[in-house]
């Protein structure tokens, strides 16, 4: 789990920054992990990692109140979605769901797009896990 300069094509990573905390979490065929960071002081890097090892999903837990407030969705590896929640991003409140989608330039760098509402697919989709990770979000 973590960076593109550590990103091995074939699998895995040449160093992790995260490391998974807790059982493994399984819902709709999705499986995935809380993760915390690895605390490296050589390596500065900030919110869930952009790249999977094997996981579908990631969460991470707030430093501020140790509750899950993001959940980051990959596809062959690559982060894809992230159903955030635990923080206000006008016109979006506290507690509610709001996505960034994720994107990478031709070099493999992503950046994630501005918040917008989920889709009523996209709720159909990830309610279960977003439920059974935190049951306390709103839709």
């Amino acid at each position: 789990m973590g960076g593109l300069k550590h990103y091995l094509s074939g699998g895995g990573f040449s160093h992790y920054l995260y490391k998974h905390i807790g059982d493994t979490i399984t819902v709709g065929g999705m499986t995935g992990k809380v993760v915390t960071k690895i605390d490296d002081n050589k390596i500065n890097h900030s919110g869930l990692p952009f790249y999977s090892n094997t996981s579908d999903f990631y969460v991470k837990i707030s430093e501020e109140d140790g509750q899950p407030e993001q959940i980051r969705i990959f596809k062959n590896r690559r982060a894809l979605l992230d159903l955030d929640w635990n923080h206000p991003h006008p016109p979006f409140k506290k507690g509610e769901l709001h996505i960034h989608e994720c994107v990478f330039d031709k070099n493999g760098h992503p950046r994630r797009l501005s918040p917008r509402a989920a889709t009523p697919d996209e709720i159909k989709k990830y309610r279960a896990l977003i439920k059974k990770v935190n049951p306390n979000v709103k839709f």
